[in-house]
């Protein structure tokens, strides 16, 4: 399991340390860094995260902003400490302190682990099961399929295909490959020097030679009226398009005009962040005291109530006590008035400065918003004035560059021809002489091969029987393995399923994937998606043999149906880290034994993360 993780620079985190237990819950609002912490365990364990990297923008961008590198560690029992180091130019990955390179590191780490980074990122990778392609649902799925050595059929060893295999995957990838290389590509041989073999025919191999001389003659006259057209085309265009965007340049002095809104704009963007950084400033000291005043609103509150319990209490006294009526409270009448007066202008006085905590705290309120609008405002100026002033400088570099070119382009004209009917001529010649060259050559082929064509196809058709008839006998085990396999992984997500009440799960070969009460991923609602995905994940933990599993986006759940999932997955034998996005910081309490809840919180949007244990 997954003792320990620490991340430093990585995405939103400064630097965090998060201890785990066999069930471990991450609390916090959206974006407060919850499933950065799956996905820098993803990244430490096999080197990538599938969205990154199906962008092409690397690691790099895992970076906190304003760091150079980020490092991330990750203690597994059994499996000792990883830590990944990543910085622009440095990369590095130590195991139990001892670092080398990555692509060997890796192999290490999943020789450890002992799956694959398919298994991996299917189990702790946050990305949704049913949100990746098809193909690699069907690559995931099956490798939790079957885990024991399948010795391959008769025909498939005898044709060299394969010994053995270790899943159902192996068996399916190796049909695909049959059906959809090896035999498509044979029939396709199979077809093109069918097409081919003609009977014997005479031609005149000089004549060829010939013809192929004239070919090359007129190809070379045809591309060189090409290039003279082009050229006298592209230099007519070229001069009307600068002539065209000088004449506004050369009216009313324009460049003048767009110089100065590059300069006022530019003084605009200056303006607007000295603005920026003072409302900064305001913004913080208004939150800050706002924060100071609703913890003195806070306890004059308590006080209240305190005051409130006091003064039951004496208007109690002097009465007969309930227990033994003989006995009385020996506090006078008097005595007890004079006390309530006292207590009532106390609970006077609090409740007048109450409410003028009140209206302060009401006051700082309005000022914090009307302070966010202003800087939002304010931002939205500075980037219309950036933006202004990047159109205006390109435009003056196309007026400039627009200038340069036109001199230069009126300094080298070309001459005028008659370049469409030239071309046609010569394209005509080219396709009479072009279309008696493929008939030569056809025949001479047809002459020379057609011994060794027939004989090739009659070989190709005797080897894409074998190939049908292997595929064939690797389907029957194929089915044979899912039918064995797949009973047990199916009902590990029957049983987790059940308590929800979703109905059955069947596992389909065609189309390939698992359907609940007849529905597909795609039908079912987001609960019931993060349902089932626990239900899957928890069944190929099991099988996989890395008993470790995340669950993002639980808070698509009910309260009731959170706790229940909690329960199960609590009790389910594999270590469990599961993320749910709540804006409310839980009450404290007792954390069970084996669980830990961690809370999440992120002050702003460009702040860093900061992470707090509960219990």
């Amino acid at each position: 399991m997954i003792r320990q993780v620490q991340l430093k620079d990585f995405r939103s985190h400064v630097l965090t340390n998060i201890v785990f237990e066999p069930f471990t819950l991450f609390l916090g609002a959206m974006g407060a860094g919850k499933s950065s912490v799956l996905h820098s365990i993803a990244v430490t364990l096999v080197g990538q995260d599938p969205i990154i990297n199906a962008k092409g923008e690397g690691l790099a961008r895992e970076i906190r902003s304003g760091e150079k590198e980020f490092h991330v560690g990750v203690k597994l029992d059994p499996g000792g400490l990883i830590d990944r180091k990543f910085a622009e130019g440095r990369h590095s990955i130590g195991i139990d302190g001892n670092y080398a390179g990555v692509r060997q590191q890796q192999g290490r780490i999943l020789e450890r682990l002992k799956c694959s980074e398919d298994v991996i990122l299917a189990l702790l990778d946050p990305t949704p099961f049913f949100s990746r392609e098809e193909k690699t649902q069907r690559k995931v799925l099956l490798q939790f399929m079957s885990n024991k050595e399948i010795m391959a059929p008769t025909l498939v060893r005898k044709l060299g295909l394969a010994e053995s295999f270790q899943s159902v995957g192996q068996v399916d990838l190796l049909i695909k490959e049959i059906k959809e290389d090896k035999v498509r590509t044979l029939n396709r041989e199979i077809d093109t020097l069918q097409k081919q073999i003609t009977e014997p025919v005479e031609f005149d191999p000089t004549l060829k030679v010939s013809l192929e001389k004239l070919l090359v003659d007129l190809r070379r006259q045809r591309d060189e009226l090409i290039r003279k057209q082009s050229r006298e085309e592209e230099w007519n265009r070229t001069l009307k398009t600068l002539e065209a965007d000088l004449v506004t340049v050369q009216q009313g002095g324009l460049l003048a005009d767009l110089q100065k809104i590059v300069k006022d704009s530019a003084a605009t963007e200056a303006e607007g962040r000295k603005v920026i950084i003072g409302l900064k400033k305001e913004y913080k000291e208004t939150s800050d005291k706002l924060t100071e005043r609703q913890g003195e609103k806070a306890k004059w509150e308590g006080d209240i109530n305190r005051l409130s319990e006091t003064m039951n209490t004496v208007t109690g006294m002097g009465k007969k006590c309930g227990v033994v009526d003989r006995f009385e409270c020996p506090l006078k009448e008097a005595e007890k008035k004079k006390m309530i007066r006292q207590l009532e202008d106390d609970m006077k006085e609090l409740k007048e400065g109450l409410e003028v905590l009140v209206l302060e705290t009401q006051d700082l309120a309005r000022k914090v918003a009307d302070l966010e609008a202003t800087g939002k405002a304010k931002t939205a100026e500075i980037e219309a004035a950036v933006k202004l002033q990047s159109q205006t400088s390109s435009r003056i570099v196309r007026i400039n560059q627009a200038t340069a070119s036109l001199d230069q382009h009126r300094k080298t004209p070309v001459g005028a021809g008659n370049w469409a009917e030239e071309l046609k001529d010569v394209a005509g010649k080219i396709a009479g002489v072009e279309i008696d060259i493929a008939g030569l050559t056809k025949a001479q082929d047809d002459a020379s091969r057609r011994s060794l064509q027939v004989a090739d196809v009659r070989d190709k058709q005797a080897r894409a029987e074998e190939l049908k008839s292997a595929a064939d006998e690797l389907a029957k085990l194929k089915e044979t393995l899912l039918a064995e396999s797949s009973g047990g992984f199916v009902q590990a997500m029957k049983g987790f399923l059940a308590t929800f009440g979703l109905g059955e799960v069947e596992f389909h070969s065609e189309p390939f994937g698992f359907t609940v009460n007849g529905l597909y991923a795609d039908q079912l609602s987001g609960g019931q998606k993060v349902v089932v995905e626990a239900a899957l994940r928890v069944a190929a933990a099991k099988s996989s043999g890395l008993n470790i599993m995340a669950l993002d986006d639980a808070n698509k759940l009910g309260e009731k149906a959170r706790q229940k999932m909690a329960g199960l997955l609590a009790g389910a034998g594999i270590q469990a880290i599961v993320c749910s996005t709540t804006e409310i910081e839980p009450a404290g309490g007792i954390i069970p034994p084996g669980m830990a809840i961690y809370w999440f919180q992120n002050p702003s949007i460009v702040g860093p993360t900061s992470v707090r244990k509960l219990g």
